[in-house]
């Protein structure tokens, strides 16, 4: 199917095909590598309208050789405010160690899909040397228009089979709210870790408070956050100088730059607008003793180049005011999918509001795969991540009709 893609994918460039908040689509780019012997990686560059920041990219991986007999193409979300890279990180050097190449050297055609990025240094966007207004539209309708003309390219060349969509933490809620938006369009859903709904009254609660935080910020022209900058820096410290003392604030006396990165990661906090519940926590791990009790500390440190600086206001409301149970756009029509549904729930990250949304899906297929001793992210950094997260990944997929 190249010819018949790239052809797709000229006219896509020339017509601006598809549409989202009245901007044009275009592919800008196309470029083709070879990151190892059985492996095709296309990179695909998209611009949106005309701000130079509207942009994100879509990466594909296939095998040499044939296709899995039968497989439908899966199409992967970055989780928020991380590239399409996220799913290509491994501490070994080898490719193929990585989780989206194995998925590809399994036989599925994989697609992965960029969160969108501002293309700013640390205070560009507050100083003005870049034009950031772009990113007040970066909702989760913004996202799921990404997502559907990334859908365009997997359907042109895979006409007749439909699509798997997925993602990991904000990446499988847009996954989620996109197949809510079109429950006939695709044949699977893979949600890993990330939703908009939860049956909680607490939780609930809890969201509607950073909801009205963020409507505030918004009302008053405030449409990024740089908090993440802080997130950036102990990334930074911990590649760097991983056993030097930390000169970050607001950590035991004598915590090293590596122990504050795991601080971050595995102690909950309840303050933190981005942890869901009171106690929600992304690894379980003791700091102090710089230890993981399930994740590769290593392949933490690989996510260190892929953070950003700046994250949207407007995304994070979506999320807020939906778990808030105060916005019910992205979940009002899940019982009218009728596709296959895996669902990865971790005890610790977002847990029951997965399953309280597997609840939704009354017409689907659904398969629930709880492990009640992680957190949230504990099961894309596990030391056996292809028992846990592959390979009943590849099993359910088989399944998919």
């Amino acid at each position: 199917m190249k010819y018949p893609l790239m052809c797709v994918l000229v006219w896509l460039g020339a017509s601006g095909h598809a549409q989202a908040s009245g901007a044009a689509y275009r592919v800008t780019s196309v470029g083709h590598e070879h990151p190892s012997a059985q492996i095709k990686r296309t990179t695909i560059a998209v611009q949106v309208g005309d701000d130079a920041l509207d942009r994100f990219r879509i990466v594909r991986l296939r095998r040499h050789g044939p296709l899995l007999h039968g497989a439908n193409p899966l199409l992967l979300l970055a989780p928020f405010g991380f590239p399409a890279e996220f799913w290509e990180i491994t501490e070994s050097g080898d490719y193929h160690d990585a989780f989206a190449p194995q998925v590809a050297l399994a036989g599925y055609d994989v697609w992965l899909v960029d969160s969108r990025l501002a293309d700013a240094e640390a205070g560009e966007c507050e100083s003005g040397a870049v034009d950031c207004a772009a990113m007040a539209e970066w909702d989760q309708e913004t996202a799921i228009a990404d997502a559907m003309f990334a859908h365009r390219l997997v359907h042109a060349a895979h006409p007749a089979k439909k699509a798997v969509i997925g993602g990991l933490s904000g990446g499988s809620s847009t996954a989620m709210a996109t197949v809510d938006r079109h429950p006939h369009v695709f044949a699977g859903l893979f949600m890993w870790e990330g939703t908009l709904y939860t049956a909680d009254p607490a939780i609930r609660a809890r969201n509607a408070a950073f909801c009205a935080q963020d409507e505030a910020l918004l009302d008053a022209g405030v449409f990024f956050d740089p908090a993440v900058q802080g997130f950036k820096l102990l990334f930074q410290l911990a590649n760097a100088a991983p056993n030097d003392p930390s000169p970050v604030p607001g950590f035991p006396p004598g915590t090293t730059n590596l122990q504050a990165l795991l601080f971050a990661f595995a102690a909950p906090n309840p303050s933190s607008p981005l942890n869901f519940t009171e106690d929600f926590i992304r690894l379980v791990g003791n700091p102090p003793a710089t230890t993981l009790a399930f994740s590769s500390i290593d392949r933490l440190l690989e996510l260190g180049p892929l953070v950003g600086n700046y994250a949207p206001i407007a995304f994070i409301r979506d999320t807020h005011c939906s778990l808030a149970g105060l916005d019910d756009r992205f979940t009002d029509k899940l019982d009218r999918f009728r596709g296959d549904v895996l669902v990865y729930a971790e005890g610790l990250g977002f847990g029951q509001m997965m399953v309280d949304t597997a609840g939704l899906m009354t017409r689907a297929d659904v398969t629930i795969d709880l492990h009640p001793e992680l957190g949230e992210s504990d099961r894309y950094f596990h030391l056996d991540r292809e028992s846990v997260a592959l390979e009943p990944l590849l099993a359910w997929l088989a399944h998919v009709d």
